[in-house]
Parts: structure tokens; sequence; C-alpha cells
């Protein structure tokens, strides 16, 4: 009986050392690929918003785009970066 409480032992401790290693091994959820950025573009002297501004972004992708009446700008969908 003795011998057949060890072995259940060992099987059962080298089943949980399968799974703290299988779990050790799993990959960090991948970051995300694309993201959006808005700007806003004020007037240092007053605070207002400037629209008709030209607003350029570099990186992975370049692109610019022109502020609304509210100075803003959005960037839809650009891959993920600094």
């Amino acid at each position: 009986m003795k011998g057949n409480r060890i072995k259940a032992f060992g099987v059962s401790l080298l089943g949980a050392l399968a799974l703290f290693l299988a779990s050790c091994g799993q990959q960090p959820p991948p970051s995300p690929q694309q993201g959006s950025l808005e700007v806003t573009v004020l007037d240092a002297s007053n605070n207002n918003p400037i629209p008709g501004a030209v607003v350029g972004v570099s990186g992975p992708q370049t692109t610019s785009g022109v502020t609304d009446n509210q100075g803003k700008v959005t960037f839809p969908n650009l891959p993920a970066g600094n």
C-alpha cells in the first residue's frame, strides 16, 4: 500500500511540475498593432485653437493632416510605435 501512495504522489508531483513549466513558457499577449492619434493645436499666447494648421506624423508610417475649426486633427489606424 505504501508503495502505491508514493507512486501516486510522484505522479501528482510530476503533473504539477509539468503544468508549472508549461505556464512559464507562455508568451505575453501581443501588443496592439494599430492605434490612433488625436492632436490639438493651440495658440501659445491665448490658448485658442488654430484651424488650418498642417500637422505631420513620421515613424513607421508618414502622414499629415490639417486641423479643423477646433484645432484638431486625427490620424486613425497608425501602426504601433513611438
